[in-house]
């Protein structure tokens, strides 16, 4: 895997080598913006897995298995919410990984499948999938999760560096008198949120991790209830409201 920035020139010397390669040898690019893909001269940008390699992905994380045939009365279950899904794969894993923690109990498959969360018709881009295992969240979680939102797309973080900040905002407190410190307490929350998966690991890292894009755009749009991060365009639009709200006051 190579994480790679941006630029036709580096492409070109990144794969200036691999013209080497056997006939018939073939380059995996993976990105989700188009016009980076038409920059390199490619039209098609894939975002979906076929049916039924979706289905196989929801298996794999929410029963550890690679298909249904030991659990047929959750089939019916999981096909629809593969339907739902769209064949998006981190919205099937981040599915899965909720769905572990009751892989046997239909009627909970039952009410992810109709949850009115799926009924909206634009919630600010975000895919509906990673709504749901949000909410699933503890309400402790969720607080450590929007934290996060303060951090850039692509930013990458160790996970100790977290845990501190974490600390520092006095965001780690025991329901319950325990010997467990808080930077323990922290490093939990920690696995916990890179198992849904919320965080994920850095490309060639094992000791940094970052956010995927559509992870950051959630963090982000639940945030912005609360605050707004400021960049150089937000500055721009609250400057422009300012302006216009002193000109029809005077």
């Amino acid at each position: 895997m190579i994480y790679w920035i941006e630029n036709y020139e580096d492409w070109v010397t990144l794969v200036g080598p691999l013209h080497a390669c056997a006939l018939g040898s073939k380059i995996i690019i993976t990105t989700r913006k188009e016009q980076l893909l038409k920059k390199l001269g490619y039209d098609h940008l894939n975002h979906r897995l076929p049916p039924d390699d979706a289905l196989s992905l929801l298996a794999l994380h929410a029963l550890g298995v690679k298909n249904f045939d030991s659990h047929l009365s959750l089939q019916k279950h999981g096909e629809g919410i593969v339907k739902k899904c769209d064949g998006l794969p981190l919205a099937l894993i981040a599915l899965g990984r909720l769905l572990r923690t009751k892989e046997f109990e239909e009627e909970y498959w039952k009410e992810v499948l109709n949850n009115e969360i799926w009924r909206l018709q634009n919630g600010g881009g975000i895919i509906p999938a990673l709504r749901l295992s949000y909410h699933d969240l503890s309400s402790c979680l969720k607080q450590l999760f929007i934290y996060c939102s303060l951090f850039t797309k692509d930013y990458m973080f160790e996970k100790e560096e977290l845990v501190l900040l974490w600390m520092a905002e006095g965001f780690l407190h025991q329901s319950t008198p325990s010997d467990t410190t808080k930077e323990h307490l922290g490093h939990e929350y920690f696995d916990e949120l890179v198992s849904r998966p919320f965080f994920q690991h850095a490309p060639n890292s094992e000791s940094l991790f970052v956010m995927h894009d559509l992870m950051n755009d959630l963090a982000t749009s639940i945030a912005s209830e609360f605050f707004v991060r400021l960049d150089n365009e937000t500055e721009k639009i609250i400057k422009k409201e300012k302006l216009a709200s002193y000109v029809i006051c005077s």
